[in-house]
């Protein structure tokens, strides 16, 4: 039985698809408990670069977040010509999406309170703007997978990472149990 995929065309499409609807969703709640679309808070976004910027390094998410819908503009060009030569490089896209999760997630807030983010969770357009970066990073992975030795090394990577956290859990809670008053 032959394996039904989409081709890489095809998923740069869905990601602008993805994209677009991600814009006319709800995406934010603002002071008044309304909602506002993505597309208020793209625009929003970009009217408060010039106050993000001598706010740095709270607001290098932030922006690099925003910086990644230019990724969508490359897409749109790939899109209309499949032929253009120009590629995203293959680890800018695993890192936006990480900046994109980042930006929504409660460490941020709590390290950047003054970004009113309010409920980004909680609202259909950024699962839609989320889903459309993973759409756009499986469309670069299908026209040119990473070799093998790329994803031995990451195993191997993250295999010691884990081992790291490991023994810095198992050593606190044996701290814990030798500190623990008797």
């Amino acid at each position: 039985m032959p394996q039904a995929y989409f081709s890489p065309h095809a998923l740069r499409a869905l990601a602008l698809a993805l994209w677009l609807l991600s814009l006319v969703l709800p995406g934010i709640y603002v002071a008044d408990g309304s909602t506002a679309t993505g597309f208020h808070l793209l625009l929003a976004s970009i009217a408060w670069l010039p106050v993000a910027l001598p706010l740095l390094p709270g607001s290098a998410v932030a922006l690099v977040s925003l910086g990644t819908n230019l990724l969508m503009v490359s897409a749109l060009r790939r899109v209309l010509r499949p032929r253009s030569g120009t590629r995203t490089p293959a680890w800018v896209l695993p890192l936006a999406l990480m900046a994109n999760v980042c930006v929504a997630s409660s460490w941020y807030h709590r390290t950047a309170p003054w970004l009113p983010l309010n409920g980004l969770l909680s609202l259909p357009g950024y699962y839609c703007w989320i889903a459309a970066f993973v759409a756009l990073w499986a469309a670069e992975l299908r026209e040119s997978p990473p070799p093998i030795s790329w994803w031995c090394g990451l195993a191997r990577r993250l295999g010691g990472l884990a081992l790291v956290v490991a023994g810095v859990v198992a050593l606190g809670l044996f701290a814990i149990l030798l500190l623990r008053p008797a």
